[in-house]
């Protein structure tokens, strides 16, 4: 079994295109490098979304492990 089988790695591999075409069409010029700041909170909330459940899913991954 390939881990690209694995439904949690088709989720982060989706939200990582999705979150690397976001950064290309809609953050500002100067913003496109920064690594401290992402200001516009619309789209900070959007990133955080987005990320949110591939995030709970992996804990609950880990968390089967670690019993």
């Amino acid at each position: 079994m390939s881990y690209k089988n694995l439904e949690i790695w088709q989720l982060a591999r989706e939200v990582a295109i999705e979150i690397h075409k976001m950064s290309l069409e809609q953050l500002p010029k100067f913003e496109q490098f920064e690594t401290g700041s992402l200001q516009d909170a619309e789209t900070f909330e959007r990133i955080h979304l987005k990320c949110e459940l591939p995030g709970n899913k992996l804990n609950n991954f880990i968390k089967h492990f670690e019993r």
